[in-house]
């Protein structure tokens, strides 16, 4: 069964939205999310920069690849290669709709970039409580699920200059390990009805 989450030129179709299916990153074949990760030409040279002898196998199926990858890569790479493949997605969609291109060195460093920025944020923070002055400062860490439970961070960001924002999760096992990741931009703000 194919996975039609992403709007991929297949899945596209299949909803009736027409418009040309061929993979806007190499011009080669259609786009579909099998090929956006694993086949296109775009995506090989961007496993290659992340990985000089990462193995560029036939895919069947995008699920079995990444479940493949869950259980033989150490946390640190599962994490680049989720970061990596959002990078795929963000500079497809940078060329669907602003006619941008990113060079697979450069989007690769700026997935690593980012994911080494969210972790250093995520390792900073840590359980200190301070007392400056008359005011007291607590720092919470990030603490694992119990066993056997999943947890689920959210972060939003508002740039008000801009009229946009952000908003994503992480969701993490008992282990720490990163099981889903979610990021999404949108024009304008959503704000609570009690705001």
């Amino acid at each position: 069964m194919r996975s039609l989450r992403l709007p991929t030129g297949d899945a596209l179709y299949m909803k009736h939205v027409y418009y040309d299916q061929v993979c806007m990153l190499c011009g080669r074949e259609n786009e579909t999310t099998i090929h956006l990760f694993t086949s296109c030409s775009y995506a090989h040279d961007c496993w290659r920069v992340l990985e000089e002898s990462w193995s560029l196998a036939s895919v069947e199926s995008l699920h079995s690849w990444l479940e493949e990858m869950r259980e033989a890569l150490p946390v640190t790479m599962l994490e680049k290669v989720v970061m990596v493949c959002w990078e795929i997605w963000e500079n497809r969609n940078a060329m669907l709709w602003k006619q941008q291109f990113m060079d697979p060195h450069i989007a690769v460093r700026h997935a690593i970039s980012f994911r080494e920025s969210w972790k250093t944020v995520n390792n900073v923070v840590h359980v200190d409580c301070r007392v400056l002055g008359q005011s007291a400062i607590a720092v919470v860490s990030w603490q694992l699920p119990p066993p056997g439970f999943l947890k689920m961070n959210i972060d939003v960001a508002m740039d008000a200059q801009r009229q946009r924002m952000g908003f994503g999760w992480v969701i993490r096992d008992d282990g720490g390990r990163v099981q889903g990741v979610f990021m999404s931009k949108s024009r304008g703000f959503v704000l609570s009805k009690g705001s």
